[in-house]
Parts: structure tokens; sequence; C-alpha cells
């Protein structure tokens, strides 16, 4: 079983040692950006709050820790831009937008469903858990260690083989087909939106509601 109190916040991993994690460098006394969730802020009494990894127009990804699985896991935190303001965790639509706010929501959860039912999907991340707290709208999805196909490239020189090219990218073009049949469309494909993890397959995130694409 994990030790909570060791765990490192920005990679979920163990740590014995006061300071930095020795694995991914990060440091627990670190602060997420006041606009958004505390550093082990709990979720559905369930999921510890880690580093916050990057933010959009919809929201925001933290690394988060199912104490349930004990293993790692990305959390999804509707929160658009101009639309809505925290005050503590909690998350309350800007005066006036309401309608806006509720509407994207909805969108949130269709996408995050849609998301869901779609998890045998091998190029994207399985989501497995989906609730509203906090004003607002969450969802869970798996994680694994990965780095961008950008970075991918660099390191092999800014050029992969057309064998590298089939292998990687076929299980990703079999999902999209499958995505679109039900109507969900990525619309910001991109090498920061691609991963490869450590079991060299390449990934697809970054999925976003309509709304924001369009933006």
């Amino acid at each position: 079983m994990a030790d909570l109190k060791h765990l490192c916040l920005g990679c979920m991993r163990q740590k014995d040692t006061e300071g930095p994690c020795p694995h991914c460098n990060f440091d627990n006394d670190t602060q997420n950006d006041a606009d958004y969730l505390e550093l082990r802020a709990m979720l559905q009494s369930r999921y510890i709050v880690g580093k916050l990894l990057h933010f959009n127009g919809e929201g925001a990804t933290y690394i988060g820790y199912d104490t349930q699985l004990q293993a790692p896991v990305q959390i999804r935190e509707y929160f658009p831009r101009g639309l809505c303001f925290r005050s503590g965790a909690e998350v309350f639509a800007d005066e006036g937008l309401t309608d806006a706010y509720d509407r994207h929501r909805v969108s949130f959860l269709n996408l995050a469903q849609a998301l869901a039912r779609m998890r045998s999907l091998t190029a994207i991340l399985p989501v497995y858990d989906i609730f509203e707290e906090n004003g607002t709208a969450y969802y869970v999805s798996e994680t694994v260690e990965s780095i961008s196909l950008r970075d991918f490239l660099v390191r092999n020189g800014g050029a992969l083989s057309f064998e590298q090219v089939r292998q990687l990218f076929m299980p990703i073009m079999t999902t999209l087909s499958a995505l679109h049949a039900v109507d969900v469309i990525h619309r910001g494909i991109s090498p920061e939106t691609l991963i490869i993890g450590r079991d060299g397959r390449l990934r697809l995130t970054g999925f976003c509601i309509a709304e924001e694409r369009t933006a």
C-alpha cells in the first residue's frame, strides 16, 4: 500500500527524502497557480490532486492519485476561462454568464461520457470516472509515462522511418475512425497532443469541447 505522506505530487511516485523528488525533481512545497485546485485537494473522497499539468480555455488537467486503485491518474476539470471564477475549491459562473457556463458544462460531461464509452480503444487514455463537485465537473482517466511526439521526433533526429510511422499511426487512424463514427471530433491533433508511452504506443490526448476549439 502506498504511503500517502511520502507521495510526490508531481509524479505520484514514492519518495523517501525531503525536498525535490529524486524521480521528477518536483518539490511538494510548490503550489499550483491560485486559479486552480491546491495540491493535496481531495475529490470524491478518493482522488488526491497533484501538480497542474496544463490548462486551456476549457479547463485544467492535473496529475492525481486514485487512493482506491492505488495508481496515478489524470484529472480533467471543467474551468472555462472567461466564464467563471474560483473561491477556494468552489467554482462559480461569472455574473450574467450562468447559462453559457452550464451549457458548456453539459458539453464537457457529454464528451467525457463518450470517451468513457470508447475506453476499449487502444490509442486514447481510458476514462473511467465522471462526476460533478465544487460547482463544476471532472473526469478521471488512466495515465502512462510518456513524452510528446514532438520530443520523440527531436530524439530521433527529426525524422521517422516508414515502418516506425506505420506502427505508431495505424492504431491512431483506427481510433479516429471509431471516434468520428460517434461524432467525437478532436479538432486539435498536434505533436503536443500525441504522446508516446514507455510501451511504445502512440496515444491521442488533449480532447476538448467543440466550443473551446472553435472559440
